[in-house]
């Protein structure tokens, strides 16, 4: 169900390869799109200074549903800054906010990842969502990779399949 679906993306570039094949997958389940670069979420902080920025309000709205996806290009062989920055905070809900962290609990995560330098995910890239996942008490439901063979140009044979494995993944 649509409704019961969000997309967390992020990505440095507004409208990249990541952020195409991601509004095209959307265009099938018109599900919330929280996107990272449009937030104001910095990095983990020990004593906890930051929790007024976007990050509670985030997982808050994001309580909402039942299925996360986590959208990101393959920077380095594994997620985006914008995304290794929104996984580190969930630190803050085994600490301050472990009120909110109990509630991700039983919650199904996927990955959706983009790249055009390598042909296939590179297992470190998904084993970031899949052991986050797992140690949050979430259930990961596996990754799509999209290889985007010409910037920019995401091939429909690949607009076709990463809308699939999300249809495929999400709970019945």
């Amino acid at each position: 169900m649509a409704n019961d679906l969000a997309f967390v993306i992020g990505t440095s570039r507004a409208d990249g390869n990541t952020r195409r094949v991601l509004d095209h997958v959307n265009l099938q389940f018109k599900a919330p799109i929280f996107d990272l670069a449009a937030l104001d979420i910095s990095c983990f902080d020990y004593e906890a200074r930051n929790l007024t920025d976007d990050f509670i309000p985030t997982i808050e709205s994001l309580q909402a549903f039942s299925t996360i996806g986590f959208v990101s290009p393959m920077y380095w062989y594994t997620v985006s800054a914008q995304m290794k920055t929104f996984i580190d905070r969930l630190s803050d809900l085994l600490g301050p906010r472990k009120d909110l962290g109990r509630k991700l609990r039983g919650k199904n995560t996927f990955l959706l990842a983009t790249g055009n330098t390598e042909k296939q995910i590179t297992p470190g890239m998904e084993e970031v969502i899949k052991r986050t996942s797992d140690y949050m008490g979430m259930s990961y439901r596996g990754a799509y990779y999209a290889h985007i063979k010409v910037d920019l140009a995401p091939d429909s044979g690949t607009l076709r399949d990463a809308t699939e494995f999300v249809r495929r993944v999400l709970p019945t």
